[in-house]
């Protein structure tokens, strides 16, 4: 089985975590992090990079979370956050590939 999740969106707060994106103290999607910490499931982070020939290639990347093990509130705020430091990286590596049509922080503390 295979599940996918769109990150990159505006989380509610009543679903979300509290995490530091792109210098901003925003809201994420907790659910891929407790769904990781209760089903143990391969975490891969799929992205997809317009070439010089306006053609997209796709990137596959493992997130490892093999040190983080227990469920509990700490955990999912800690391998949240180092699901969106990853797709973080790949934003800034890339920042003329990136635009986002919503308010990606609208919630922000």
């Amino acid at each position: 089985d295979i599940v996918c999740f769109l990150i990159d969106q505006s989380a509610h707060p009543d679903y979300s975590v509290y995490i530091n994106f792109l210098g901003q103290n925003t809201s994420a999607f907790s659910g891929p992090a407790k769904i990781a910490l209760k089903k143990r499931p391969e975490l891969i982070l799929g992205y997809g990079v317009r070439n010089k020939n306006y053609k997209y290639e796709i990137f596959l990347s493992n997130i490892n979370y093999e040190d983080i093990n227990e469920y509990n509130p700490e955990n999912i705020k800690l391998l949240t956050q180092r699901i969106q430091t990853e797709f973080e990286k790949i934003i800034l590596k890339n920042p003329g590939q990136w635009l986002w049509l919503h308010k990606r922080f609208k919630h922000v503390r």
